[in-house]
């Protein structure tokens, strides 16, 4: 399954590589009720349903492929109430939020409040006793455009925006790219990691409420 999501995704020798293969085995037992936060660009979502998910999707941009548990929405403003879901995912989104220049979403002003205003939000909508799967480009970038349009995140930066949402890491992955091989990595190793023109260090996270 997770190879076929990465291959409909377009996403071979990328980040989902390590992605996809750790949210699937941190699932919870169907039938659990999942939202897929910025789900446009994976069939994720599809796959969970078809396992017996009650499976939901939003993104602010439109669905590419017709399912009727997509609702087009912003991830600060998320159209469900409180302590709804079991389980949220958010893969490989939360560093787009709020940039201006990136072919992912359709932000006419710049937000840098954007990610923990998202993340705020699957707080929200998750119950007491759900968990959060958020995957995150780690290290970091010295090239000005990519910069434009994603954003690297380290540990420090990672607590403040879960300590924002009132979060806590219950699991974490970090893997970085070594000869076309993606190896596991201490936190330290991890943020010495530089990207170029791809993502060379990825940070894959379970979070639960802090209650």
């Amino acid at each position: 399954m997770a190879r076929r999501i990465i291959d409909l995704a377009g996403a071979c020798n990328t980040e989902r590589e390590v992605e996809i293969p750790f949210v699937l085995d941190n699932m919870p037992e169907s039938p659990a009720k999942l939202l897929d936060v910025s789900c446009s660009y994976s069939t994720f979502v599809i796959e969970m349903d078809k396992l017996g998910f009650d499976s939901w999707g939003i993104d602010i941009l439109d669905y590419g492929t017709s399912y009727d548990k997509f609702i087009k929405a912003d991830a600060r403003n998320i159209p469900f109430e409180n302590n709804y879901f079991d389980i949220v995912t958010c893969i490989s989104a939360l560093e787009h939020y709020g940039l201006v220049e990136t072919p992912y979403h359709s932000d006419a002003i710049y937000d840098p409040q954007a990610p923990v205003k998202a993340t705020k939000e699957m707080a929200r909508v998750l119950k007491d006793d759900g968990i959060i799967i958020l995957t995150l480009p780690f290290g970091y970038a010295e090239n000005k455009e990519t910069l434009k349009w994603i954003k690297f995140y380290n540990s420090n930066m990672i607590k403040q925006l879960i300590d924002a949402a009132d979060l806590k890491i219950i699991k974490k992955q970090i893997k970085t790219l070594k000869d076309n091989i993606w190896a596991e990595v201490s936190e330290e190793e991890g943020e010495k990691v530089l990207t170029t023109d791809k993502v060379n260090c990825n940070v894959s996270l379970i979070l639960g409420k802090i209650c």
